[in-house]
């Protein structure tokens, strides 16, 4: 359901070659980016920073449900991972936001930090 912790890393390596400074909003429990600041904020605080971000990237969670309400600009990555979860019919259940950019793959393992990076520098 999610990118590899290589390609995690990779792709912020590159945004901070764009200037930007990534930074991871699960809190001290999630997968360590070694690539990204991970602080511990709460809930509250942590949806602060993602509103005051220039993107947010994110898998199906609640922050790509903060994103989209306030239609902040947003990357999600949906995998095509059950039978009826395809891009056709997750398109009715993920958030809608006018603002966002959705990627599925039946394996996000396949998705290049090529095609993200330049989805990234479309959008900012």
């Amino acid at each position: 359901k999610s990118l590899s912790l290589k390609q995690l890393n990779e792709l912020c390596k590159e945004i901070k070659k764009l200037g930007f400074r990534p930074i991871q909003l699960g809190g001290k429990y999630d997968i360590n980016i070694v690539e990204a600041e991970n602080p511990d904020l709460s809930l509250v605080d942590a949806a602060r920073l993602l509103y005051s971000s220039r993107l947010h990237l994110t898998t199906d969670t609640s922050f790509s449900w903060i994103s989209s309400a306030y239609k902040h600009p947003t990357i999600g990555f949906y995998t095509n991972n059950l039978p009826y979860m395809t891009k056709e019919t997750s398109k009715n259940i993920q958030p809608i936001n006018p603002n966002a950019y959705y990627f599925h793959r039946d394996n996000l393992l396949d998705l290049t930090i090529v095609e993200i990076l330049d989805k990234i520098r479309e959008m900012i």
